[in-house]
């Protein structure tokens, strides 16, 4: 027998070296993505003209956002990065003299959104005509950027590797049946943040103070077979990065977790029934999108409906019953990675755009 518990004793011995291996790598490449996401992200920011002081307030509000954010799931990492380590050669002090606060309340406030949509914002800002071609092309542009660690490093980050981009976006729009015009495009991206943890902490947070209530409402009961269903004449296209291969987005049609939540979304391209999804409830683009269509265009959501067993009913205040259930999953999975959660509930950032 003592020869086999050998065995088992070095196999056990080579995994745990495994392990500790391959989270030196998440977390060399968390940083690594982190840090080329400031410089891409504070460059396009300078790209912005800042006419007034206003115009300066937002911009430096969602400088602000995409640091914290970063600094948020950093030290949430299964092996935690500290904001400076975001930073080579000492240059934090230089954006923490800038920017104090996310690097006070990266590990005692809570984001709203990921840092990926927060540059989505920025981008729909750029190209204010709203056209939907440009939006795209500029959201190509920046990819690139991200995915290149520098101008003299030929290497490029596989979708494994990098960690704050999101494979999807998505726009919805409401058209009047009166006068055939559309809305403006609402846009949302897919979840933008690795690991497990991480992810289902953001859907629970998203839950709580992101999302439109009656999307979140959707997400949080989705197990359960409950969905909402929207007023007609309301579109929705997703499309997905052609980061792997530098090539343009392509629209793709909804997966069938999309389909089951939200009724009578008039997709484009319609589902397929082959279309599934390996990610969780609230993971997709969509669910952003539909939320700030939501919360702009009350008539909208004055029509919204619960489904409960196939019934249709009104959305009521009454069914927001699920905020607490939220709040204490989240709060499960936070104090797992040792944040300072407060019985407040700080969260940094509004939701600006």
């Amino acid at each position: 027998m003592e020869p086999s518990m050998n065995n088992n004793t070095e196999n056990l011995h080579q995994r745990k070296v495994k392990l500790q291996r391959d989270k030196g790598i998440q977390k060399a490449n968390l940083i690594a993505s982190g840090f080329q996401f400031i410089k891409t992200f504070y460059t396009l920011l300078r790209k912005v003209p800042q006419t007034d002081e206003e115009a300066k307030k937002i911009m430096r509000a969602y400088m602000e956002e995409v640091l914290h954010g970063i600094f948020f799931f950093g030290s949430i990492h299964a092996i935690p990065v500290k904001p400076e380590e975001f930073f080579p050669d000492g240059h934090h002090e230089d954006f923490k003299n800038i920017f104090p606060e996310p690097f006070e309340k990266y590990n005692t406030h809570l984001p709203v959104r990921t840092p990926y949509s927060v540059l989505l914002v920025l981008v729909v800002k750029i190209k204010s005509t709203g056209n939907m071609n440009e939006i795209l092309q500029l959201l190509t542009e920046t990819n690139t950027f991200l995915q290149k660690p520098s101008p003299t490093d030929n290497t490029v980050w596989n979708s494994n590797d990098y960690c704050f981009d999101s494979t999807v976006v998505s726009q919805s729009y409401f058209k009047d049946p009166q006068t055939d015009k559309g809305s403006e495009m609402f846009w949302g991206a897919s979840l933008a943040c690795k690991g497990k943890v991480e992810r289902e902490i953001l859907i629970y947070i998203s839950c709580i103070k992101a999302w439109n209530k009656a999307v979140a409402y959707a997400v949080h009961y989705a197990q359960t077979g409950r969905a909402i269903k929207f007023p007609n004449y309301v579109y929705s296209e997703a499309f997905r990065s052609g980061r792997r291969n530098n090539s343009p987005y392509e629209s793709i049609p909804p997966c069938l977790k999309c389909v089951s939540l939200f009724h009578n979304i008039r997709f484009i391209p319609q589902s397929e029934e082959e279309h599934h999804a390996a990610w969780p409830y609230g993971n997709c683009a969509e669910a952003e999108s539909f939320s700030k269509l939501l919360n702009t265009l009350s008539n909208v959501l004055d029509d919204v409906k619960a489904v409960i067993n196939g019934a249709e009913e009104p959305f009521t205040q009454e069914m927001i019953d699920f905020v607490a259930n939220c709040q204490k999953s989240a709060a499960q999975k936070l104090k797992s990675r040792k944040f300072l959660l407060t019985e407040d509930w700080h969260f940094f950032g509004c939701c600006t755009g």
